[in-house]
């Protein structure tokens, strides 16, 4: 069972011990201004995805 990527309203499957690094640079993003939820719990670019996962991709935005 792959695990699921959210971002955008874009959706994509990709493979178990996919690392979400892995995830960014396949989507064409940048890992600064990004941050990875898998549920409620955050994940650094290092974490590897497992069967099953629903992960979101947040653009941390900032202003001032």
């Amino acid at each position: 069972m792959p695990a699921t990527v959210k971002f955008r309203g874009r959706t994509m499957e990709v493979e178990a011990g996919t690392r979400v690094e892995d995830v960014l640079r396949k989507m064409g993003l940048s890992r600064e201004g990004i941050i990875a939820r898998v549920g409620s719990r955050l994940v650094t670019e290092d974490y590897r995805l497992r069967d099953g996962d629903e992960v979101e991709l947040i653009s941390a935005i900032s202003g001032g």
